[in-house]
């Protein structure tokens, strides 16, 4: 069998044929790819092919005459994260701000500079109102701030995968999802990204995400810092602070802190304030405090503005200024700090700002509560219970503190209770108010802590119990309440709760005498004078205590100096002083007082006695 030969085309034939493979060519003939996409293939190809990328795009930039707003953004983008270049932060921050002259809905540069705001970065301001701001308008104008994140995440980049976690982590262009979080966390991690790993070591920390798992967070964390992550130092003296999968250590803590504020980490330098300032693995020292806030203050940090705020309020490490203070506040406030919202609203409540009014006050404590500032929520019940920049409104006034009380805040469990002690906005009740007490007592409040013993010892709201109200009266004055600490002097002299110790009860009313308790300097004058303690020139001590307790109006110390001026114990008799004691006591009622005036009266700057002329009790 003969195969079949094949026809030969003609030539027109062959002209139609040369016409259709012309147009397949043309509709299959792709178009050049442009820098960004020649870009987004290198960064997709894996790390070995980052230089390429990062070239790339910088020619493009330069080519263009930084007039390309999507190139600029994904320029900063490199920058930030070190993708084929060492990583510049302040270069990164100007790239994503200039892109936004440019297009002001670059979602790409609107979400890493809502980041870099937000959070901080070496080199970059933090300016939390202005992250808000930013992160605001995208909302208004529904720009989509992950669109090339995800992309590019999707294509396997490492940095974008970390970036994309962080969008579900903290809710900003993505709703928030901690699962998914951890999953981009994890796949960035997985190709070593520092910046994940960090994150994923926090995830495990916190149980965000995955069950906590603190011991293997800790071991991320310092494998990011083994990748040279900086910022990981920060959160690894946290762990050691708060002994998160390590053994607690202070000193330590510090350590990492100073390393991560070497490397210009806004954290790191306010941590380390914090450990200066409260001697936590080191020795106090205030000044070196100041230095580290200044230092992360004036990065922007919202924290250490309100911190070095608070240490020329007080006068601690600086010389005290509060109009410095004031300046320090509103800058945090500004950035919707909420303890620096309300301790600026203490200041212009007390005065200490010129032409502020008390409804200022009112409106940043407001402000602050609503940020869930638990003693702002207090403070604004006080100032609807007091009419302080609002209308008194008692009834509401108790309710923003027992608000306050059941986020556990010491002040309002006391505030309650003597609410309900004098029944001030609600109904009189003794032993509400002692269970007030009772649990602000339990939150370490020394305060209630003192009004709970008196309870105790005389059965108010409760059963009399000398041992309790001892407990009571010893845990006021060893957390510092000179009322407890006279209160607990007075229970070792007369053995209420607790065998009589002279000693003990000496150590104790020195302490309260010494902290400005009246009646305490009254009781210790009578301990130097009667000789319960050993001191030499104990009628010296006496006299001074005496003295002390008398500018205090306390009505016997004023008799005792009266009669020690009146029989010459004080160099030589003085009549006319004796007398003005005596007055000064037997206005308040004093009994002794008011007999030796009976028997004086005054003459030509004389005193004589005399039964007839007396002054009536």
């Amino acid at each position: 069998m003969q195969a079949k030969t094949k026809k030969k085309a003609t030539p027109t034939q062959n002209k139609t044929l040369d016409h259709r493979n012309r147009f397949r060519k043309l509709q299959n003939k792709k178009e050049p790819k442009n820098s960004l996409e020649r870009c987004e293939e290198y960064l997709a190809r894996g790390f070995q092919h980052n230089r390429n990328a990062f070239q790339i795009i910088r020619q493009h930039i330069r080519n263009t005459d930084r007039k390309d707003s999507a190139s600029l953004a994904v320029y900063g983008f490199l920058l930030e994260f070190g993708i084929g270049t060492e990583a510049n932060k302040p270069s990164a921050d100007r790239c994503y701000r200039e892109a936004l002259k440019q297009s002001p809905q670059n979602g790409l540069a609107l979400f890493r500079l809502i980041a870099i705001r937000k959070h901080g970065e070496p080199g970059c301001r933090t300016d939390r109102k202005e992250a808000h701001e930013l992160y605001v308008f995208s909302l208004k104008n529904k720009v989509n701030l992950t669109e090339w994140i995800e992309k590019m995440a999707k294509k396997g980049n490492p940095d974008a995968q970390h970036c994309l976690g962080t969008a579900y982590n903290t809710g900003i262009g993505k709703r928030k999802n901690s699962f998914r979080a951890f999953k981009w966390y994890s796949s960035a991690a997985a190709q070593e990204n520092r910046q994940a790993l960090e994150m994923l070591g926090l995830c495990y920390c916190y149980g965000v995400g995955v069950g906590a798992d603190p011991e293997r967070g800790f071991s991320h964390l310092f494998a990011a810092v083994s990748h040279k992550d900086h910022i990981a130092k920060y959160n690894i003296g946290k762990c050691y602070s708060l002994g998160l999968g390590v053994e607690r250590s202070d000193r330590r803590a510090l350590e990492w802190y100073l390393l991560a504020a070497k490397r210009g980490d806004q954290r790191g330098e306010n941590a380390a304030g914090c450990c200066y300032e409260e001697g936590k693995g080191t020795d106090e020292d205030t000044g070196s405090a100041v230095f580290h806030y200044t230092q992360s203050a004036q990065m922007g940090h919202s924290w250490a503005q309100c911190n070095i705020g608070y240490c020329h309020q007080m006068g601690r490490g600086v010389e005290e200024d509060v109009r410095k203070a004031v300046e320090w506040y509103r800058k945090s406030a500004d950035q919707h700090h909420p303890r620096a919202m309300h301790n600026l609203a203490y200041c212009i409540q007390h005065g200490y700002v010129a032409g502020s009014s008390k409804r200022e006050a009112f409106q940043l404590y407001m402000a602050a509560a609503r940020l869930g500032h638990t003693p702002s929520i207090h403070s604004v019940g006080i100032c609807h219970m007091r009419g302080i920049g609002a209308k008194q409104n008692l009834q509401l006034g108790v309710a923003y503190i027992k608000e306050a009380a059941r986020m556990d805040h010491q002040q309002s469990f006391l505030a309650l209770g003597f609410c309900y002690k004098s029944g001030y906005g609600v109904g009189q009740s003794d032993k509400k108010a002692f269970l007030y007490f009772k649990q602000g007592k339990k939150l370490g409040c020394p305060m209630s802590a003192n009004i709970l013993g008196s309870y105790y010892e005389a059965g108010i709201g409760t059963v009399p119990s000398p041992a309790k109200a001892f407990l009571s009266y010893k845990h006021s004055a060893t957390g510092g309440n000179m009322f407890g600490q006279f209160n607990l002097a007075q229970c070792y002299l007369h053995g209420l709760g607790v065998p009589v110790s002279v000693d003990r009860s000496f150590y104790w009313c020195k302490k309260a005498a010494e902290n400005g308790v009246v009646r305490a300097q009254y009781k210790l004058a009578v301990f130097y004078e009667t000789n319960f303690c050993d001191e030499e020139n104990s009628f010296k001590h006496a006299l001074y205590w005496y003295i002390k307790a008398a500018e205090g109006n306390h009505p016997k110390a004023l008799v005792i100096l009266g009669q020690y001026y009146e029989c010459g114990l004080i160099k030589e008799a003085h009549m006319v002083v004796a007398v003005k004691f005596y007055t000064q006591a037997a206005v308040q009622g004093n009994k002794l007082a008011c007999d030796r005036l009976r028997t004086l009266y005054y003459v030509g700057g004389e005193c004589r006695e005399n039964s007839v002329v007396a002054l009536s009790g």
